[in-house]
């Protein structure tokens, strides 16, 4: 009976402990205690309580490019920028009719790319093989695996991922060392996802072009 009881409360403690676990992954729609499509400019100022640079009439240029939001570069955003915030070389926040929709994060460190694959609730993938015609709706399927490419990695590389209220982007490299690995060579051998992180951005998918959507309306 005692071991009965004993084995019960250890399964609700380790039950306890891996939700705990799987709360802390970071969020695609959030960076410390920002939201997409939540916070104004005024809140981020408050939370992030460091100086900034704001500018007015701005343009947001996303990793991927055009794919996915469009190659017209509006200027239409707010933007604040902080330059002094502890591990990072650069943040820039961007917000539309005051609302953040854009969080993109400049690391001072190098982020391994294979730390970034579930770093966060939702998995991030490299865009590259069977996934470079990928949209951010395909994204979202669960159960997903990476699937890495036969023919291997090119020395630069983009990595995405995608929730229901938002999109990540990062832009992945290969470092000195690895090129003088595989000197010579275009692609790297496939086994996990090479290279690192520097940049990250979290874009709002109200910001995201869908084609002759409006036409159904």
């Amino acid at each position: 009976m005692i071991k009965t009881k004993l084995f019960i409360i250890a399964f609700i403690l380790f039950a306890i402990t891996s939700s705990t676990l799987a709360q802390e992954k970071a969020k695609l729609n959030s960076w410390r205690g920002l939201v997409l499509n939540q916070t104004s400019v005024n809140e981020a100022k408050e939370k992030l309580k460091v100086s900034s640079k704001e500018s007015t009439s701005e343009s947001f240029k996303a990793i991927i490019g055009s794919k996915w939001f469009g190659d017209k570069k509006e200027k239409k955003f707010r933007k604040l920028a902080f330059r002094k915030f502890e591990g990072f070389d650069e943040v820039n926040l961007y917000f539309l009719d005051d609302y953040l929709v854009v969080i993109e994060l400049n690391l001072q460190e190098d982020l391994l790319a294979s730390s970034l694959i579930d770093a966060y609730e939702n998995r991030f993938f490299p865009l590259v093989g069977n996934y470079i015609g990928m949209s951010p709706a395909e994204l979202t399927e669960a159960n997903r695996q990476i699937i890495y490419p036969t023919d291997g990695f090119p020395l630069e590389y983009y990595l995405a991922s995608a929730s229901n209220e938002a999109i990540g982007l990062a832009f992945a490299s290969i470092g000195v060392k690895q090129r003088l690995k595989y000197l010579g060579a275009e692609r790297i051998p496939a086994t996990t996802l090479p290279g690192n992180v520097r940049k990250i951005q979290l874009v709002s998918r109200k910001l995201e072009i869908k084609k002759n959507i409006n036409l159904l309306k």
